[in-house]
């Protein structure tokens, strides 16, 4: 269960992060996205189409066709990500859900919510890509354990 961002944008973190790792001068395909990363091929096919339109990848199609960054990894930042799929209403809302909750009608945590958010906000808004690429080589290195386990677990049944 996401506690900040919807699943789309967990998986267009991911993705990115991946396009950025994998830079190899040609688009990288969305299936070895997907089979690399564990993400429904036709899920993450939506979400990287939503960031294209945003410019954060590139989409090219074709036989050497795929997705590749839109832009250098120092100038995308983790909030770019955040507006394109899911825009910034986790920071406008009340965390209890209360409609009316501000500075004049504060909610009991209102406080505290509004001092997270800022720190969140803040986050997001200085972590690059660049910055994020440099310690996803473990996580890239399970996922591509859990591949072969899998790719394995297929061959012997066959």
């Amino acid at each position: 269960m996401p506690v900040l961002f919807s699943k789309s944008c967990e998986y267009a973190f991911q993705a990115v992060l991946y396009l950025a790792k994998a830079k190899n001068g040609k688009p990288i395909h969305l299936l070895d996205v997907a089979y690399t990363l564990h993400i429904p091929y036709h899920f993450l096919s939506k979400v990287l189409q939503t960031l294209s339109r945003h410019e954060i990848v590139m989409s090219y199609k074709g036989q050497n066709g795929g997705f590749d960054l839109g832009r250098n990894a120092t100038q995308i930042k983790l909030i770019d990500i955040v507006r394109a799929i899911d825009g910034e209403a986790f920071l406008s809302h009340c965390v209890m859900g209360f409609p009316s909750c501000g500075d004049e009608k504060p909610c009991p945590v209102h406080t505290d919510w509004k001092d997270a958010k800022g720190i969140i906000f803040r986050m997001l808004n200085e972590k690059t890509i660049e910055d994020l690429s440099k310690h996803i080589d473990d996580k890239l290195s399970v996922l591509e354990a859990m591949n072969k386990i899998h790719a394995t677990k297929i061959a012997s049944v066959n």
